[in-house]
């Protein structure tokens, strides 16, 4: 939990609010370790949320062709 932050800028973060990485192209994080803690609670359906949310984002993307398609 929380070794793939979330943020603004590529300079306090890892991911974007869409779980793209900044530092590599196509790379989307959609586990637990873009949530900044585990709290007391088990998160398994968050983390099955934003997996679906993030998913959902990808195919919204890749249908205007903003996805880089493998060669």
């Amino acid at each position: 939990m929380g070794s793939c932050p979330t943020g603004f800028s590529p300079d306090d973060s890892v991911v974007d609010a869409d779980g793209r990485a900044w530092s590599c192209d196509n790379l989307w994080i959609c586990d637990g370790s873009i949530m900044p803690t585990g709290g007391g609670v088990n998160l398994s359906l968050t983390i099955m949320a934003n997996a679906a949310r993030i998913a959902d984002r990808i195919r919204a993307l890749a249908t205007r062709s903003e996805v880089a398609r493998a060669a």
